[in-house]
């Protein structure tokens, strides 16, 4: 049996595929590489935002800061590295004897199942949350910005740099208190939205203003976007 034949590829044919794909290859050529789950060239990156401390606050006042927050978002950089991936994240901060200092106890719930499973039998306390205490202590020449430090020795805060903690902005002062605050470190590397009340913050327009300047600021990149905090239905303990 004699082999079919096929036919040559005429020269028009062959300049037709090539113009055809010109286009293609050239796109191809154009492309970037394969985005990260951000969008960027990278796997896990980091945006790089425009930092101003008190943003459109003409008088900070510092105990109008005091008291307790609930933490709402946080970058991944908190919410997956010191929080653990915990749930009902809050802040409390107090005066203290020393002048321009204030103490800092933090609270997270990292295993809820089992904080409700222990309650039955009245040893739910043992999961009520994991506490961390540290001091602030004022920028002297710089309103707004403080220097955070926890496992303390000798009254010297370790494993932080100064000035790591800056208010970007904040709400309206309510019942003699500042209702909700945007706040990042020195590098725009980690970011926290906290507020006083959370029923009333989550979902409403103070929050979504809160969102919009931490967006508007550029915390954009996927380790440090805002996150949200497991806030409105917290662990039954």
């Amino acid at each position: 049996m004699s082999k079919p034949t096929v036919p040559k590829p005429t020269t028009k044919f062959i300049a037709d595929m090539r113009e055809k794909n010109a286009p293609v290859a050239e796109k191809a050529s154009e492309d970037p590489p394969a985005p990260g789950c951000c969008g960027c060239a990278s796997p896990c990156c980091f945006s790089t935002p425009t930092l101003t401390v008190l943003d459109g606050t003409e008088a900070f006042e510092a105990e109008k800061y005091l008291g307790k927050w609930y933490q709402t978002h946080a970058s991944a950089t908190v919410k997956y590295t010191f929080e653990l991936g915990g749930n009902a994240v809050t802040a409390e901060y107090s005066e203290t004897d020393v002048p321009n200092k204030i103490s800092v106890v933090n609270t997270v719930r990292c295993f809820p199942r089992l904080g409700a499973l222990f309650g039955k039998i009245g040893l739910g306390c043992l999961f009520s949350g994991i506490k961390i205490s540290g001091s602030a202590v004022g920028t002297p020449t710089k309103d707004g910005v403080f220097s955070v430090g926890f496992f303390q020795c000798c009254s010297t805060p370790s494993f932080e740099p100064p000035g790591n903690y800056w208010i970007l902005k904040l709400g309206p002062v309510k019942e003699g208190l500042y209702s909700w605050a945007v706040v990042s470190n020195d590098t725009g590397s980690q970011l926290y939205i906290l507020c006083r009340d959370v029923p009333s913050f989550v979902g409403s327009e103070a929050e979504a203003e809160a969102l919009a300047y931490a967006k508007e600021k550029g915390f954009t990149g996927c380790c440090n976007k805002p996150l949200r905090t497991n806030q409105l239905n917290p662990p039954p303990y």
